[in-house]
């Protein structure tokens, strides 16, 4: 339906409102009934929607969210449609941790799943010379929030959130 080669934005600002009555309550980190995404930068290339499938190559996104965490880089190749979100060689890097997925994907009947995320929203990746810091962990669970671990990781991991699996995980505490 429609083919983009190139897109270039800087300095955009997105707000996410929830103005539903069943609201998820809200105990730290980021705010997902009511979230401002901050100084938004994004390159991206073949931008693609074809037969229910979209799809684009993110060479360079970076973005403040007003819980504090800043993505300084997240780029990979991706594929959204049909009940999955696929992305290839997923990297994602803030202030405590460098990430690596060379591949991660996302399973769901619809769209409505995210709204019980944790439960229903199947994810299976590849994680590979990882670093990973609790602190980047806290703005997603605030449970966590306190707590300063640092780990080397890689492995396999599938499931949903409440029930994940793990395979091959080989951890280093630092």
């Amino acid at each position: 339906i429609f083919h983009i080669k190139k897109v270039e934005i800087s300095g955009m600002s997105f707000h996410m409102k929830n103005h539903m009555a069943n609201k998820i309550a809200y105990h730290g980190g980021i705010n997902w009934n009511d979230m401002h995404v901050n100084d938004i930068s994004l390159n991206a290339r073949e931008l693609r929607y074809k037969g229910g499938i979209m799809s684009g190559e993110l060479e360079h996104l970076s973005f403040r969210e007003t819980s504090g965490w800043v993505c300084e880089s997240l780029t990979g190749s991706a594929k959204v449609g049909r009940g999955r979100t696929i992305v290839s060689d997923l990297h994602i890097k803030d202030k405590w941790s460098d990430i690596h997925m060379p591949s991660f994907m996302m399973s769901y009947k619809n769209a409505k799943e995210f709204k019980y995320f944790i439960d229903r929203v199947r994810i299976d990746c590849e994680i590979e010379n990882t670093e990973l810091d609790f602190r980047t962990l806290w703005h997603f669970a605030p449970q966590l929030y306190g707590n300063e671990l640092q780990t080397s990781l890689s492995g396999k991991v599938g499931g949903v959130v409440s029930d994940f699996e793990v395979d091959g995980l080989r951890l280093a505490v630092r």
